[in-house]
């Protein structure tokens, strides 16, 4: 399965100062996380790196009431019924 969080950027710019601290704080693990990574793109293939599920789904959770998409994502991490502790594989990809 492949999530795009490009499409939740809109909702994080206007929700984001009016988020609950631990949302805000998942977020940023998340764009910490992101910003370490190379980009990947149809000529070269950078590694897929492992990041914290429940994480992930505490940021998409905090976007799911003002964006379908970012519910969306949320619900397809959701629907995987990790277990604690799980992680999920991301990689930066470039499709411009």
């Amino acid at each position: 399965m492949s999530i795009g969080l490009p499409d939740c950027i809109t909702a994080l710019e206007t929700r984001f100062d009016t988020m609950r601290t631990a949302d805000q704080a998942a977020w940023r693990e998340v764009w910490r996380f992101l910003d370490g990574l190379a980009w990947a793109d149809d000529y070269t293939e950078e590694p897929v790196v492992d990041f914290d599920a429940a994480t992930l789904l505490v940021a998409l959770d905090a976007l799911s009431g003002n964006d379908d998409t970012c519910a969306m994502f949320a619900e397809a991490v959701r629907a995987l019924a990790l277990p604690p502790g799980a992680t999920v594989g991301i990689q930066r990809y470039w499709t411009g």
